[in-house]
């Protein structure tokens, strides 16, 4: 069998990566239909960048966009301004979330080529795919424009260099993976102390098991190293990290490894990685262990030794405010890793067991799609508060975005309910400049561009302009336009109003 796998498993391959991108893709710019706050303000960011070639502050080129929100890491927000800029034509949600897809299927190929690097065995190459593919943390994150969980799409490349440079002895191998490792810090929020302290234990451990030469250590070094000074000197205020958080976390540990309580990043009956990867993942940390302590014990590297100074690294996300997936999320590369081996050995000494494990993970999969298309709009309808501003209905967005296209000449008023997140949504959506989008903001002016929103006192009714009305906050001008025979397409909440 192990010889049948080897030979041909790139067309098992092939399957699993269909699986991929079918439960990636389908319908991905309606589930979720909401946008979470943080993939608002990324967009917007990035629409700048492609259109104005600034922030939403103003500023040229920065490092860290400090303007929204907490502030946001800027590696997925210059490649949706890369996005934004060879297909033109304004903001495109499906472009956007294409995105994490393309990142997510890179983290899936630098997974198979690691766990074959790292056990030897094209089986368990082919069993970390599997999971990667079926997990549900990964499957809900790699459908969101998020920076939080883009760095587990990017580490099993690094990784997968820097145990390729201690196997194979090459410099260039430890240099590649720093410049991954350093490209990690510009990815997320949740990397800042981690890889640092990572890249810090890993070279102390290689040291002592004298493994790595002077050289390859300054070659894996020194990118991380100067992305973090460049990062720290760029980044702003980080008060959402500090020891200060770290006994409340603990009391909370839950939230980093199962479900934080927000549906946008976890499905609470499903948890981040399924009941049935519990005991793989108990089994494959109890082997990982006791050969890494066996080890270490002879001061002899293992290549156990690196995924246990991975989790070590992790738990730096005790120290970011509220605490959940989203920070804790890049250890779930060194999870999936003790599952795989845990898998590996069960079907090893269990015979039958690995078919009935495989059966039982893609079922997993199966109910969470069938939950997932079917219920999970309304789950976050229902479990989220709206009136903090974590989730945006795009229903407006999508209906000025129609009227602009139907009739790009002409102008659009909208006239909708006040809501949070309502004027970067519409700022997106329609266009706005960094300078317009602050003279909205602070009412200095109504309008943008061909766009105006809530206008006082009289306005165009000639045709030169269509409307975009919130059917549930002006239901009296939607009757007005409706009984003067205006053409009307109706997109969720909002109706738009045009003559032909």
């Amino acid at each position: 069998m192990a010889e049948f796998l080897k030979k041909y498993n790139p067309v098992f391959l092939i399957p699993l990566a269909g699986i991929y991108f079918f439960t990636r893709l389908f319908l991905i710019t309606e589930i979720p239909y909401y946008l979470h706050m943080d993939e608002l303000q990324e967009a917007y960011e990035a629409l700048c960048l492609a259109v104005f070639n600034t922030d939403s502050t103003g500023a040229s080129s920065p490092l860290f966009f400090n303007g929204l929100g907490n502030g946001h890491s800027a590696f997925l927000i210059y490649l949706g301004a890369l996005a934004l800029k060879l297909k033109s034509g304004g903001f495109s949600l499906k472009l956007f979330r294409l995105i994490p897809v393309a990142g997510g299927f890179f983290g899936l190929v630098f997974t198979f080529l690691f766990d074959r690097l790292f056990t030897g065995r094209s089986k368990a190459a082919l069993t970390g795919v599997l999971i990667y593919v079926t997990l549900p943390l990964y499957f809900i994150s790699q459908r969101n424009y998020s920076e939080d969980f883009l760095p587990l799409s990017i580490l099993p490349a690094a990784m997968f260099f820097l145990l390729y440079g201690i196997k194979r002895s090459k410099i260039w191998a430890y240099f590649v993976s720093g410049l991954v490792f350093s490209l990690t810090l510009f990815a997320g929020r949740n990397t800042l102390l981690f890889i640092p302290v990572f890249v810090l234990l890993s070279l102390i451990y290689l040291f002592i098991t004298k493994t790595i030469k002077p050289g390859q250590a300054a070659a894996l070094c020194l990118p991380v190293l100067i992305s973090l000074i460049l990062l720290v000197f760029s980044s702003g205020s980080r008060d959402y990290i500090g020891f200060s958080y770290v006994i409340t976390n603990i009391r909370r540990i839950r939230r980093l490894f199962w479900y934080d309580g927000h549906d946008f990043y976890g499905i609470r009956v499903f948890g981040a990685m399924g009941f049935f990867s519990v005991p793989l993942l108990l089994t494959g940390a109890f082997i990982s262990l006791k050969r890494a302590f066996d080890h270490i014990k002879k001061r002899e590297f293992d290549r156990e030794g690196l995924i246990w100074i991975f989790i070590i690294s992790g738990f730096t996300s005790l120290f970011y405010e509220n605490a959940g997936l989203n920070v804790s999320s890049p250890l779930f590369f060194a999870l999936t890793v003790l599952m795989t081996e845990g898998l590996i050995f069960i079907g090893d000494n269990l015979k039958g067991a690995f078919p009935v494990f495989a059966a039982v993970y893609i079922l997993g999969l199966s109910l969470l799609c069938q939950y997932y298309f079917v219920n999970y709009n309304s789950l976050l309808n229902h479990s989220t508060d709206h009136s903090k501003g974590i989730l945006v209905d795009k229903s407006c967005g999508e209906a000025l975005k129609a009227a602009m296209k139907m009739y790009p000449d002409r102008k659009v008023t909208v006239f909708s309910g006040d809501f949070e997140g309502r004027d970067l949504l519409i700022a997106l959506y329609g266009g706005a400049s960094p300078y317009e989008y602050r003279a909205f903001c602070n009412k200095e002016t109504s309008s943008f561009g061909n766009v105006s929103v809530n206008p006082e006192g009289d306005f165009d009714l000639s045709g030169a302009t269509v409307f975009v009305i919130d059917q549930a906050a002006y239901p009296d001008l939607i009757n007005e336009f409706s009984s003067q025979g205006w053409g009307t397409m109706y997109l969720k909440e909002y109706s738009v109003f045009y003559i032909p």
